[in-house]
C-alpha cells in the first residue's frame, strides 16, 4: 500500500509507507502566491477567473457565459463573493467566455482550454459594452503551467499533429520533453526513463481512462508494437511530476491524451503514406558482400469522419488508422546434404522410429525453396564453404557414410551440408477502428461513449526455411469507455469514468497441425561443422541460441491474455472560498500467462555436435539431450487490483493568499493466481529416485507424440523428459 501526501508549489512530500494509513492522519501545508484552481483532471481542462468593474473592484453575483464553439454546449454560473468563478471538467477545444450583471455587460473572450491544465481569463464588465471579441489563440496559450507544481508539457492539435511520430505511435511525444532518455526501458519493457524513474513506472492514459497494460506497466500496443491512432488524438500532455493528489498509481511519467469528437460541422480527413525498397538504397556492406537488396514495404494509412446527429445536441467521430509492413528478413542457411540425410536413414543402429522421425524433418527442408537455392559445402574461404577442408561435416568428417560405403567429409560429394543465403520477408499488419459518440443530455449533464478495435498479426519468427515452421501472434485489442459529466449545480461538478480494455498475445504456428506434421519436433545444433559464415546445421536463432532445424518449439507458445476495468470518479465543489475535489480510482485487472506451455508441443533435442546429431545418440558426447515440458497447468489465472482516494482542498483566505490541503491513499492489492499456482508444491527438484534409465510416462497432451521415445540412447531405454 502506498500513501501520499502532497502540496503544491515547490515544496512536495511524497511518503511511501508498506502499510494502509488512515487518510486524514497526515496533513501538510504549503503557502502559495498564485491564484491556482485544481477543477481538472488529467483531461480534461478547466477555466477560472474573477469578474471586476472598470474601477478594477469585484463584481459579486455576476452570470458568468461559457459556450463550446464547436458544440455550442453552454454553461452558466454565478461569481462568488470575491467576484471569482470557476468552470471544472472542460474538454480541451476553444471556448467563448462572456459575463453580465445589473446594467453591465463584458465584452467576449476566446480561450483555448488545454489537456490538464487551467485556462485563466479575467472579465471586466462595462455599462456600455461593445462586442469586441478577444482571442487567446494557440499560440498563446500556455504551454507550460505555472500554476502547479506538476511539471506538465502540453501539446495542441497542431502541434501534435506536426510532431514526428515514428509509425503513428502517439506515445512519442514523451521523446521531445525535457529529462526523457529514450532506449532506457527496464527488463526489456517500456523504451524511456523520465528523470532517472524506471521505464516499468510509467503511465499512459486516454480520455481519464489509463490505456497501459498493466502486467508489464507499458502503453497499450498492437501487433507492430506502436500504440496507433495518432489523427484520432485532439490534445495530449506529458506529467513527468505529478504531485497533485489526482495523480497515483505511477512515479514516473504520465501520458495524457484527449481524442477528437464530433462538432456541429462536419469534418473529415484522409491520409497514405508509402515507402518502399525501390526507393532506398542497399546497405554498403551488403553491397560488399554481393548481397542483393532486400524487400522492405511500409503502408500506413488514416481515414476520419465527424459532424452532427442533432445539431447542439448529439455528435458521432469515426476514425480508422492502420499500418502494414514488410521488413527483410535474411540469413544464412545450412540444410543437411543428401549424403548426411541417406547415411543417416541407413546407419543401421538407428531405430525405425528415429528414422521416421528424421524423414519427417528432412521432408520438410528438401521442399522447400531455400533448398532448392542451396550447393553443397566445399573447401574455401566464401560464406558458403568452409576453410576447415572438413566439407561442413565438422565432427562428423572421416566417419562412415551408411549409404555408400565411403567417407562422410572427405569429397564435395560426401559434403554433410547444403548452404545458401535467403533473402525472405516478413509481413506485419495492424488497423484501428475507434467510434465516438458525444451527447449534450442538457446543460446540466454530458455524456460520451468511445470504443475501439485493434486487430493485427505480428510476424514472432520468421523461418528461412519452411513458412509453416514460422511463428507469429494474433493481437486483439479492444476498449470501450463511458464518460459522465453532471452538474448537481453551478459549483457542484461530478465526473464519472467507467471504462474497459482486452488486449491478447499468443506467440505459436499460424497452422499447428501443419507446423507439428511437418516439423513434429525441433534440432538445435551449434558450433560444429557448417560453413564459415554460419556453424551447425540450420539457421541462425536468437531464441534456440543456436542454429535450428525446425519450428523453434523450445520457445513457443507463450504470450499472455490481459483484461482489466476501471472505475474513476471525481467531485469538484466550490463553496465560500474553499475549493473542494474528492475522487476515487478504482483498476482490477486479470491476465492469463500460457508461458507454461512452452516446449510443451513438440520439445526440442540439443546437441553439441553434428555427429551427436547424426547418430541419434543422446546423451552423445557432448551432452546432448531431449527437453520436452508437461505442464502440470496449461495456462495461468492471475488478477490484481489498485484503489486510490484522495481528497483535497484549495482556500483562498486573501485575493493573493491561498492554502492547499491534499492526501492521497492508493492500496495495490497482492497478485491473486485462481490455479494455487504461488501455494502448490509439485513434487521434488529433482526426483531424487529417478536414474537416466528411468522410463517416464507423462501425461501427453491431445495430439502430441511420445517424443522421448524416438531417438536412442546407449542403453535402449526411452530418454528421460526434463520438466
Amino acid at each position: 500500500m502506498k500513501a501520499i501526501i502532497i502540496t503544491t508549489v515547490e515544496s512536495m512530500i511524497r511518503c511511501e509507507l508498506s502499510k494502509l494509513c488512515l487518510l486524514g492522519t497526515f496533513l501538510v501545508l504549503c503557502v502559495m502566491w498564485q491564484n491556482a484552481a485544481f477543477a481538472q483532471s488529467s483531461t480534461t481542462g478547466s477555466i477560472n477567473g474573477t469578474v471586476v468593474d472598470t474601477s478594477g473592484a469585484i463584481v459579486p453575483g455576476a452570470t458568468v457565459t461559457i459556450t463550446d464553439l464547436a458544440t455550442r454546449d453552454q454553461r452558466q454560473l454565478t461569481s462568488n463573493g470575491e467576484g471569482r468563478f470557476t468552470v471544472p471538467f472542460l474538454k480541451p477545444d476553444n471556448f467563448e467566455v462572456s459575463a453580465t450583471a445589473q446594467g453591465l455587460q463584458s465584452s467576449k473572450t476566446t480561450v483555448q482550454v488545454l489537456t490538464g491544465q487551467q485556462s485563466a481569463v479575467n472579465l471586466t464588465l462595462t455599462p456600455n459594452a461593445t462586442t469586441q471579441t478577444v482571442e487567446v489563440n494557440a499560440n498563446n496559450a500556455q504551454l507550460i503551467d505555472t500554476q502547479t507544481s506538476n511539471t506538465t508539457t502540453t501539446f495542441t492539435t497542431e502541434q501534435f499533429q506536426n510532431l514526428p511520430a515514428p509509425g503513428g505511435d502517439i506515445t512519442t511525444i514523451a521523446y521531445t520533453v525535457p529529462g526523457v532518455v529514450m532506449g532506457a526501458g527496464t527488463q526489456g519493457f517500456g523504451s524511456i526513463v523520465s528523470d532517472g524513474l524506471p521505464g516499468l513506472s510509467n503511465l499512459a492514459v486516454i480520455n481519464g481512462a489509463d490505456y497501459s497494460v498493466s502486467l508489464y506497466n507499458i502503453a497499450n500496443s498492437g501487433s507492430s508494437n506502436l500504440t496507433l491512432g495518432q489523427q484520432e488524438i485532439d490534445q495530449a500532455a506529458v506529467v513527468q511530476n505529478g504531485y497533485s493528489v489526482q495523480y497515483g498509481r505511477q512515479a514516473g511519467i504520465i501520458e495524457t491524451y484527449t481524442t477528437k469528437g464530433g462538432t456541429n460541422h462536419f469534418h473529415g480527413l484522409a491520409q497514405w503514406d508509402y515507402n518502399s525498397a525501390g526507393m532506398n538504397a542497399n546497405d554498403f556492406f551488403n553491397n560488399q558482400a554481393g548481397i542483393p537488396k532486400s524487400k522492405a514495404v511500409s503502408n500506413q494509412y488514416a481515414a476520419q469522419i465527424g459532424g452532427p446527429i442533432k445539431r447542439d445536441k448529439l455528435f458521432f467521430f469515426a476514425d480508422t488508422e492502420g499500418i502494414r509492413y514488410i521488413q527483410p528478413s535474411t540469413g544464412f542457411v545450412n540444410l543437411p546434404s543428401k549424403a548426411m540425410q541417406a547415411s543417416i536413414l541407413a546407419n543401421p543402429d538407428i531405430s525405425a522410429g528415429s528414422k521416421a522421425l528424421y524423414g519427417a524433418m528432412f521432408a520438410g527442408t528438401n521442399g522447400s525453396a531455400a533448398w532448392g537455392g542451396s550447393t553443397p559445402v566445399v573447401t574455401g574461404p566464401g560464406s558458403l564453404q568452409d576453410a576447415s577442408g572438413t566439407y561442413g561435416c565438422g565432427s562428423l568428417a572421416g566417419t562412415p557414410d551408411y549409404a555408400t560405403g565411403g567417407t562422410l567429409g572427405t569429397n564435395a560429394a560426401e559434403s554433410c551440408i547444403n548452404s545458401t543465403f535467403v533473402n525472405a520477408t516478413a509481413l506485419n499488419r495492424e488497423w484501428l477502428a475507434a467510434g465516438r459518440l458525444d451527447w449534450n443530455i442538457s446543460d446540466k449533464h454530458r455524456v460520451f461513449f468511445r470504443v475501439t478495435d485493434d486487430q493485427g498479426e505480428q510476424p514472432t519468427f520468421v523461418s528461412l526455411v519452411n513458412p509453416s515452421w514460422s511463428m507469429v501472434s494474433i493481437q486483439p485489442n479492444y476498449t470501450g469507455q463511458l464518460n459522465d459529466i453532471y452538474s448537481f449545480r453551478p459549483t457542484l461538478t461530478n465526473q464519472l469514468i467507467v471504462s474497459s480494455l482486452y488486449t491478447g498475445g499468443v506467440f505459436k504456428p499460424a497452422n499447428l497441425a501443419t507446423a507439428l506434421a511437418s516439423s513434429p519436433t525441433e534440432f538445435i545444433e551449434s558450433n560444429d561443422g557448417g560453413t564459415n559464415a554460419l556453424a551447425g546445421v540450420g539457421q541462425s536463432s536468437f531464441f534456440a541460441n543456436g542454429t535450428t532445424l525446425g519450428t523453434i518449439w523450445a520457445d513457443f507458445p507463450g504470450g499472455t491474455n490481459t483484461s482489466q476495468y476501471q472505475i474513476v470518479d471525481g467531485l469538484s465543489w466550490q463553496k465560500a472560498n474553499h475549493n473542494l475535489r474528492f475522487g476515487v480510482d478504482f483498476k482490477r485487472y486479470n491476465f492469463t500467462d500460457i508461458g507454461l506451455q512452452t516446449s510443451a508441443y513438440g520439445g526440442f533435442y540439443s546437441f553439441g555436435s553434428i555427429a551427436d546429431l547424426a547418430g541419434g545418440s543422446l546423451p552423445g558426447n557432448t551432452g546432448s539431450n531431449f527437453i520436452q515440458g508437461f505442464p502440470r497447468f496449461a495456462n495461468i489465472h492471475n488478477a490484481v487490483y489498485n484503489l486510490g482516494l484522495y481528497a483535497q482542498d484549495e482556500w483562498r483566505v486573501l485575493p493573493n493568499l491561498s492554502l492547499d490541503f491534499g492526501i492521497r491513499v492508493d492500496r495495490n492489492g497482492n497478485p491473486i493466481c485462481h490455479d494455487g499456482c504461488y501455494s502448490q508444491y509439485l513434487g521434488g527438484f529433482p526426483n531424487t529416485s529417478a536414474t537416466l534409465d528411468t522410463p517416464t510416462t507423462p501425461p501427453f497432451p491431445p495430439g502430441m507424440t511420445a517424443l522421448h521415445r524416438q531417438l536412442k540412447r546407449p542403453s535402449c531405454n526411452p530418454v528421460p523428459v526434463l520438466t
